[in-house]
């Protein structure tokens, strides 16, 4: 019996994903808020919208968003 195996190299789609950009930013903001002791309460990456949001602080006062281009900003 002659077995063929078929093999497919899966990547995920890049909408499903953070942005090179984002992801250095985010790395940034979460060691700073952990440098000033700070707990990050959320880290979510929103598909459709296409950022990242960090919660963060004692009591959850600190949030983020991360746009694609890695601006971020403070949600008020």
């Amino acid at each position: 019996m002659n077995v063929t195996h078929l093999y497919i190299k899966s990547q995920p789609p890049h909408n499903l994903m953070p942005t090179q950009k984002q992801s250095d930013t985010a790395i940034f903001l979460c060691q700073l808020l952990s440098n000033l002791y700070q707990p990050i309460q959320v880290f979510r990456y929103d598909q459709k919208l296409k950022t990242l949001y960090i919660q963060a602080g004692l009591n959850d006062e600190i949030s983020v968003i991360i746009d694609q281009d890695g601006n971020w900003k403070f949600v008020l």
